[in-house]
């Protein structure tokens, strides 16, 4: 499977979400995760074994127009992002909007601050092996095909 990652901005999201469509793709997730910007959001679809995901990042006050018109399942992830992280989507289908109450919560949009917990860390590459552990499978190596069967 291909994946492609596709940065726009959010006035494009209902544009290019439109283009998904047209195109034959079906709409697979809507992921949201906290950022210092404020809210990052990949909407991911596929065709033909390539995902295509459209990832903008969202001011925290900033609206994000709905989906449901595009792709009606949408509202599930959308309340989500809603109930959990507090965005602001506009225009739900007006008969799956839950206006907050799409989960039942101990509290209000708990994932909606920054955890001083959480932080955005870079995966350093793989180290190479240590000479000398590189030196013992080697050697491990060679008393196991030195042997002959004969």
């Amino acid at each position: 499977m291909k994946q492609q990652m596709i940065h726009i901005e959010v006035p494009q999201l209902l544009d290019q979400v439109e283009r998904m469509k047209r195109q034959g793709c079906r709409m697979v997730q809507i992921c949201c995760t906290r950022v210092p910007e404020g809210y990052e959001l990949t909407y991911s679809f596929d065709k033909d074994y390539t995902l295509y995901n459209l990832r903008l990042t969202a001011a925290e006050n900033e609206p994000v127009m709905s989906i449901t018109s595009i792709y009606w399942p949408a509202f599930v992830y959308e309340n989500e992002m809603h109930d959990l992280f507090g965005v602001q989507i506009r225009h739900i289908a007006h008969d799956v909007d839950y206006g907050g109450t799409f989960y039942r919560l101990a509290e209000k949009t708990p994932w909606h601050e920054l955890s001083p917990r959480c932080t955005i860390v870079q995966k350093a590459p793989p180290a190479d092996k240590p000479a000398a552990a590189k030196q013992a499978g080697t050697a491990a190596e060679k008393s196991k095909g030195g042997e002959s069967n004969g």
